[in-house]
Protein backbone atom coordinates (compact mmCIF):
# COMPACT_ATOMS: atom_id res chain seq x y z
CA UNK A 1 0.00 0.00 0.00
CA UNK A 2 0.97 3.45 0.28
CA UNK A 3 3.92 4.69 2.32
CA UNK A 4 3.17 5.87 5.59
CA UNK A 5 6.95 7.71 6.62
CA UNK A 6 6.75 10.98 8.71
CA UNK A 7 3.15 9.95 9.47
CA UNK A 8 3.35 9.65 13.38
CA UNK A 9 0.06 8.37 15.56
CA UNK A 10 0.10 9.02 19.35
CA UNK A 11 -1.97 7.56 21.79
CA UNK A 12 -3.29 9.25 24.91
CA UNK A 13 -5.49 9.65 27.34
CA UNK A 14 -8.75 12.01 27.61
CA UNK A 15 -10.22 12.67 30.72
CA UNK A 16 -13.58 13.60 30.54
CA UNK A 17 -14.85 15.19 33.87
CA UNK A 18 -17.78 13.40 35.33
CA UNK A 19 -19.89 16.45 36.35
CA UNK A 20 -21.09 19.52 34.03
CA UNK A 21 -22.87 22.36 34.47
CA UNK A 22 -24.74 25.00 33.90
CA UNK A 23 -27.61 27.63 34.47
CA UNK A 24 -31.44 27.32 33.93
CA UNK A 25 -32.13 29.65 31.34
CA UNK A 26 -33.65 32.98 33.15
CA UNK A 27 -32.94 31.42 36.69
CA UNK A 28 -30.51 31.58 39.23
CA UNK A 29 -30.39 27.38 39.42
CA UNK A 30 -27.78 25.41 38.52
CA UNK A 31 -28.15 22.42 36.78
CA UNK A 32 -25.45 20.02 37.66
CA UNK A 33 -25.20 16.33 35.57
CA UNK A 34 -23.48 13.07 36.66
CA UNK A 35 -22.68 10.98 33.73
CA UNK A 36 -21.45 8.51 35.90
CA UNK A 37 -19.68 7.59 39.22
CA UNK A 38 -15.90 7.33 37.45
CA UNK A 39 -12.97 7.77 39.84
CA UNK A 40 -13.19 11.62 40.25
CA UNK A 41 -16.77 11.90 40.33
CA UNK A 42 -16.93 13.66 43.73
CA UNK A 43 -13.88 15.78 42.88
CA UNK A 44 -15.78 16.84 39.62
CA UNK A 45 -19.14 17.08 41.10
CA UNK A 46 -17.59 19.75 43.76
CA UNK A 47 -15.48 21.27 41.23
CA UNK A 48 -18.84 22.24 39.53
CA UNK A 49 -20.36 22.98 42.60
CA UNK A 50 -18.22 25.47 43.60
CA UNK A 51 -17.79 27.01 39.88
CA UNK A 52 -22.03 27.44 39.83
CA UNK A 53 -21.74 28.84 43.29
CA UNK A 54 -19.20 31.78 42.07
CA UNK A 55 -21.20 32.19 39.09
CA UNK A 56 -24.36 33.31 40.98
CA UNK A 57 -26.14 30.24 40.99
CA UNK A 58 -28.60 30.39 44.67
CA UNK A 59 -29.81 26.51 43.79
CA UNK A 60 -28.63 23.50 42.54
CA UNK A 61 -30.41 20.17 40.74
CA UNK A 62 -28.91 17.90 40.47
CA UNK A 63 -29.52 15.48 37.35
CA UNK A 64 -28.22 11.61 37.42
CA UNK A 65 -30.46 10.47 34.62
CA UNK A 66 -28.72 7.52 32.21
CA UNK A 67 -25.86 7.76 34.70
CA UNK A 68 -24.63 3.73 33.88
CA UNK A 69 -23.33 3.55 37.20
CA UNK A 70 -19.70 3.47 38.01
CA UNK A 71 -18.07 2.74 41.14
CA UNK A 72 -20.05 2.44 44.34
CA UNK A 73 -17.19 4.23 46.88
CA UNK A 74 -17.97 7.15 44.30
CA UNK A 75 -21.60 6.87 44.29
CA UNK A 76 -21.46 6.66 48.30
CA UNK A 77 -19.09 9.65 48.09
CA UNK A 78 -21.36 11.94 45.64
CA UNK A 79 -24.52 11.46 48.03
CA UNK A 80 -23.21 12.18 50.68
CA UNK A 81 -22.25 15.64 49.39
CA UNK A 82 -25.48 16.71 49.43
CA UNK A 83 -27.36 14.45 52.68
CA UNK A 84 -26.81 14.93 56.38
CA UNK A 85 -26.94 11.91 57.37
CA UNK A 86 -28.88 8.03 56.96
CA UNK A 87 -28.87 5.49 54.21
CA UNK A 88 -27.50 6.91 50.94
CA UNK A 89 -27.31 3.47 49.15
CA UNK A 90 -28.92 -0.25 49.33
CA UNK A 91 -27.47 -3.20 47.71
CA UNK A 92 -29.76 -6.03 46.95
CA UNK A 93 -28.06 -9.82 46.67
CA UNK A 94 -29.63 -12.43 44.05
CA UNK A 95 -30.53 -14.22 47.00
CA UNK A 96 -32.33 -10.86 48.52
CA UNK A 97 -29.70 -10.01 51.22
CA UNK A 98 -29.43 -6.02 51.64
CA UNK A 99 -26.51 -4.54 52.69
CA UNK A 100 -27.43 -0.35 53.55
CA UNK A 101 -24.20 2.34 52.88
CA UNK A 102 -25.07 5.37 55.24
CA UNK A 103 -23.19 8.71 54.52
CA UNK A 104 -19.67 9.37 55.00
CA UNK A 105 -18.15 11.18 57.84
CA UNK A 106 -18.20 14.74 56.87
CA UNK A 107 -20.51 16.19 58.50
CA UNK A 108 -22.15 18.91 57.78
CA UNK A 109 -21.72 17.62 53.61
CA UNK A 110 -19.04 19.54 51.74
CA UNK A 111 -21.58 20.70 49.18
CA UNK A 112 -24.32 21.13 51.63
CA UNK A 113 -22.21 23.65 53.96
CA UNK A 114 -21.55 25.46 50.78
CA UNK A 115 -24.84 26.38 49.80
CA UNK A 116 -27.03 26.90 53.05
Amino acid sequence: MGDHAGNHHYRGEIEIPAAAWSMVPGTDVALLRLSQFSANATDDIQEAAKAAKAAGADAMILDIRNNPGGLLEQAINVSSQFLKSGNVLQEEDAHGNRRNSKCAAAVPPPIFRWWC
